[in-house]
């Protein structure tokens, strides 16, 4: 989870933008809310379904990639096959299988693109003048690009976040008062983008990590100690 201020100024009531904690490798730019929404149909998809690039994306979307075959085991000779061999050791292949095939995607180099305005409601078919297209270097079959994840019921686990929203609002903003102790006591406060992948946020977005890939910022997470029980409910 990492808490977002906006370089245009405040992001809704207390000029805070939550970004919820899937680390998604889609990378996705949005066209304006107002004009084009661009919202991802749901899909429960298991590998034998993304074998065939149709029974992804639908009859009506375009992807300007060809997405290579999945379905072999990647060489045991090379880094990235003992990985598939250990994770296939320790997990049953039927609850990992989008891991596995996003796996051999990024092994064999896949860049995903597609354009997934057909698939909003209601549909969006300029891909020449809409912005929604979903940009994925590390690409996970199956997972949803929403523009607005406005329905959190939808997140099982997103529902103590929404459950504590005045929590973490009043939190951050008292945090916010105090900008010298935020400074000083918290890691890397208000950092710009890591990774290229971040960029994709926009320009001028400032980032305060909490939890990032499974993995605690216990500093920061002291600071925000309601925000964080929030996470962990």
């Amino acid at each position: 989870m990492t808490l977002m201020t906006s370089p245009r100024g405040p992001v809704g009531p207390v000029g805070l933008l939550v970004l919820l904690g899937l680390t998604s490798t889609c990378a996705f730019s949005p066209p304006p809310r107002q004009s084009s929404p661009c919202q991802r149909r749901k899909f429960d998809l298991r590998l034998s379904d993304i074998i065939e690039a149709e029974s992804i994306i639908g009859q009506t979307a375009t992807t300007t990639t060809q997405r290579p075959d999945v379905t072999q085991p990647l060489s045991p000779l090379t880094f990235a096959g003992q990985v598939e061999r250990a994770l296939l050791s320790k997990f049953e292949e039927d609850k990992i299988e989008r891991v596995i095939a996003s796996w051999r995607l990024l092994e064999k180099d896949y860049d995903h693109r597609e354009f997934v305005g057909p698939q909003q409601s209601p549909p969006i078919l300029d891909s020449e003048e809409s912005r929604c297209w979903q940009h994925a270097p590390s690409f996970v079959p199956g997972l949803k690009a929403l523009q607005w994840w406005d329905n959190v019921d939808d997140i099982g686990w997103a529902q103590s976040l929404k459950n504590s929203f005045e929590d973490i609002r009043d939190e951050f903003v008292e945090m916010m008062e105090n900008p010298k102790r935020l400074q000083s006591e918290g890691n890397n406060i208000w950092a710009g983008a890591l990774s290229t992948d971040a960029e994709s946020y926009g320009e001028g977005w400032k980032t305060l990590v909490l939890l990032n890939r499974g993995q605690w910022d216990e500093t920061n997470a002291k600071l925000f100690p309601r925000t964080s029980k929030a996470i962990q409910k």
